[in-house]
């Protein structure tokens, strides 16, 4: 009895990572749920504006150097990252010049929405463009649940905020802003003193950087495409339906992806060491397999989902409105999951030559299908459906490209 208890306390301190990713996405479609029901649709709309930004920021904001940094840093032993010097000197700069720059965008074209300090909003910037680093270094270091608190701990703490302006009956969205801020702050403030007083970094020259830069270039081009992805579907909404219709769909999304998401977030998170250590195409297409039909299944989990709330009458939300766009959502879901079983490979695997090529293509393709959707697309079905179109293209690329070069450096 004591052995079965050690055993699962062991499992589940090892799978502890998945359980705060999970708490995270539950935590943030509650909150969403909740502020649904609390504020104006007008109101909503600049809430789902802003977190949509402050992601993007967290994606983006370093301008995918943190995969470099993974790339070239290594753990010899436990509380100890090997890197080089440059890295942190390109993390610093980078930091502190996106950080302005992106809270300028943010005052330039969405201050109309609502009002934010702008010191406390630059803070918040800025520790959310050092988070990736934070997430990586416990990442590198297998402290996957420390990973996950700077990942998803502001999305429970938004929860808690959510959740006692519901209970208080308060329904003030600049409060909500300044507290999230400041939650986001707290964190990374909380965890960058964790990986300062906990483990020990040291220095080799296994890349000059004249090789961290050309890898920094790199990276930067495929995290930009991948925003474009991820993102640009919100914005070109907004832009062309307006606020209100831009809430609704981040509704919906949150709605119908989270459960694709919490999966994606998780397999991209533990496959990237697992595949930077280990890597068959064998292994690579049976999981590419398995991910497909758990993606399916899924699927149609959330379909049932959708059917008790829509008949119970549980939400204030007309679902039967949106039909068609959520069945493009399931689709879209099912189509980034899979997505997600080809990039932790691709990101530890390809060679730089490779990553340039599937650049190339990846954005050269995307770009095109996102200007006819600019210019030539007015409903919020078609651009849903012109995103799906660039998550497949995206995702057959980097799979086409990774098998070959594999093949290559196996008969070499």
């Amino acid at each position: 009895m004591e052995k079965t208890i050690i055993i699962g306390l062991s499992k589940l301190k090892s799978h502890f990572s998945l359980l705060i990713i999970g708490l995270g996405a539950v935590c943030f479609l509650l909150t969403n749920i909740i502020l649904r029901e609390v504020l104006t649709e007008v109101d909503y709309g600049y809430y789902s504006l802003l977190i949509t930004y402050l992601s993007m920021v967290y994606l983006f904001g370093l301008l995918g150097f943190e995969q470099v940094f993974i790339r070239f840093s290594n753990v010899k032993i436990k509380n100890e990252i090997q890197t080089q010097r440059i890295q942190f000197k390109i993390v610093l700069v980078t930091c502190i010049t996106t950080s302005i720059l992106l809270s300028l965008i943010y005052f330039i074209y969405f201050q109309e929405k609502n009002t934010v300090n702008p010191i406390l909003f630059f803070l918040a910037i800025f520790s959310l463009t050092l988070s990736p680093v934070i997430f990586n270094i416990f990442r590198l270091n297998s402290q996957y649940s420390l990973a996950q608190i700077v990942a998803n701990g502001w999305k429970i703490i938004l929860f808690l905020i959510a959740s006692g302006i519901f209970l208080l009956k308060i329904s003030n969205l600049n409060l909500l802003v300044i507290l999230l801020l400041i939650s986001i702050i707290l964190i990374v403030i909380i965890t960058a003193f964790v990986v300062k007083s906990r483990i020990r970094f040291t220095y080799n020259q296994e890349i000059n950087s004249k090789q961290a830069y050309t890898a920094f270039s790199m990276f930067f081009i495929s995290i930009a495409s991948f925003s474009l992805v991820m993102f640009a579907d919100r914005f070109i909404i907004e832009s062309k339906l307006g606020t209100v219709i831009f809430g609704d769909y981040f509704y919906l999304s949150n709605f119908v992806l989270a459960p694709f998401s919490l999966l994606q977030n998780y397999v991209g998170f533990r496959q990237v060491v697992y595949f930077k250590e280990k890597f068959s195409i064998e292994g690579f297409k049976k999981f590419i397999k398995q991910i497909s039909l758990l993606a399916i299944f899924l699927s149609v989990f959330i379909v049932f989902i959708l059917a008790a709330v829509i008949y119970f009458d549980f939400l204030n939300f007309d679902f039967m409105k949106y039909q068609s766009v959520i069945f493009l959502l399931l689709l879209l879901g099912i189509v980034r999951l899979h997505s997600s079983s080809i990039l932790p490979a691709f990101e530890v695997k390809t060679s730089l030559e490779s990553l340039k090529k599937a650049n190339l293509l990846v954005i050269s393709i995307s770009l095109i299908i996102s200007l006819i959707i600019i210019y030539f697309v007015n409903s919020l079905q078609g651009i849903i459906l012109g995103f799906i179109c660039i998550w497949m293209v995206r995702s057959l690329v980097y799979r086409y490209l990774l098998i070959q070069q594999v093949k290559k450096e196996n008969l070499q």
